[in-house]
């Protein structure tokens, strides 16, 4: 048997291919896969952060949830300014977002996925 690539798909999606690819070695082979732990995305955060590095989350979270993870700010990160880099369609792009304005209720939480960087930046610094 060759190796099998499980990357995106189900538990359910799995177990089809490894009863379909056992059928020649087993007569009515049984299957059972378990998910032991799920740490597929990964989003990296970098600068004015009390934990920078690689943060390992489940599925998409926000902006503001990926912050507490990296521990906070550090006291001369700048706030008003931190920098999304993402890739949409092979293309990269950079966003910049305001701390502030989301806390206050002013710009909406951005929406974190797997493979974005984020850079804090110190005050004064431009993004």
């Amino acid at each position: 048997m060759d190796d099998v690539h499980a990357a995106g798909l189900t538990p359910l999606q799995l177990k089809d291919v490894l009863t379909q690819m056992l059928k020649g070695f087993v007569e009515n082979p049984t299957i059972s896969v378990t998910v032991m732990e799920a740490n597929s995305y990964k989003v990296y955060v970098s600068g004015e952060v009390k934990q920078p590095g690689v943060q390992l989350i489940r599925s998409e979270i926000t902006l503001m949830k990926l912050i507490t993870m990296a521990g906070g700010f550090t006291e001369w990160a700048n706030k008003k300014k931190i920098l999304i880099l993402r890739k949409e369609l092979g293309i990269d792009k950079r966003i910049t977002a305001n701390y502030n304005r989301i806390v206050e209720g002013k710009d909406p939480d951005i929406i974190i996925n797997r493979g974005i960087r984020l850079l804090y930046h110190k005050r004064g610094e431009e993004p």
